[in-house]
């Protein structure tokens, strides 16, 4: 994971993963925010597509995000 020193900035966390399809989004930018709904919601208005939600629960964690293409149909993740 990449932090900005000052902690002032996006993180970036690269995983190592098995080679998927071209059809498939091998490299995407996932967004934390306050109120997803609301932000898919925005984005939504913005020309984003929504492509679906999922969630998983790890241990007594469950992380729920939703899966969005922008109007170039590059690919990104709310959650």
């Amino acid at each position: 994971m990449l932090e900005p020193p000052d902690s002032r900035g996006p993180r970036l966390l690269f995983k190592r993963r098995a080679k998927t399809t071209t059809d498939a989004i091998p490299i995407h930018l996932d967004l934390a925010v306050e109120n997803r709904e609301a932000e898919v919601e925005r984005l939504v208005g913005l020309g984003a597509t929504v492509v679906e939600t999922k969630s998983e629960r790890i241990g007594p964690v469950e992380e729920t995000w939703t899966v969005m293409k922008d109007p170039e149909g590059n690919g990104f993740c709310v959650q």
